[in-house]
């Protein structure tokens, strides 16, 4: 990061890490070199970090953040957009978000049984996008209904799908 204050700057990601816990973050910058990249790596606390440390060639990859509706039929459209973006892509891919569905009875405490006929069409969908699913790191389920001990349901509606591509490209 040339002319800026570099440490000002990673101070500055680092209190915005602690106050909303990103995921991923990401620093564009064209002209790090791997040491620097392994500087943020180690200031910043990540597991992982990457760079494309070839001067100015970026690669292109698509990242979809989602929110999906909570009834199961008002989220087609999104399964449809997901097909329609897998479609003739062969980029790396990484599908990331609340897709407010879980992918097996697993994922689910609490409540009645599920249902898995609710998850058959984006179970498809991720089969037939070629995605897999990157699992997870902490807690196991991602959304409680916050009812009283007797009446709580805990689900695994966040998750972090990527193409075979993505896999190649960013181990």
């Amino acid at each position: 990061m040339r002319g800026i204050n570099t440490q000002g700057v990673l101070e500055r990601i680092k209190i915005l890490g602690k106050l909303h816990q990103p995921s991923i973050i990401a620093i564009s910058e064209p002209f790090s070199d791997k040491n620097q990249v392994q500087n943020f790596k180690v200031h910043l606390a990540m597991d992982q970090a990457t760079s494309n440390c070839n001067d100015k060639i970026w690669d292109q990859f698509s990242i979809t953040f989602v929110y999906a509706k909570c009834k199961d039929f008002l989220r087609r459209p999104l399964w449809d957009r997901m097909l329609h973006q897998a479609s003739g892509n062969n980029r790396p891919w990484c599908s990331v978000g609340d897709y407010n569905v879980i992918t097996n009875i697993e994922e689910k405490l609490g409540g009645v049984p599920y249902n898995m006929k609710k998850s058959l069409d984006f179970i498809a969908t991720i089969e037939a996008c070629g995605l897999i699913d990157l699992g997870f790191s902490g807690q196991k389920f991602t959304w409680s209904n916050k009812r009283g001990i007797g009446h709580r349901i805990w689900k695994r509606l966040d998750r972090a799908l990527v193409n075979d591509t993505w896999l190649e490209k960013m181990p």
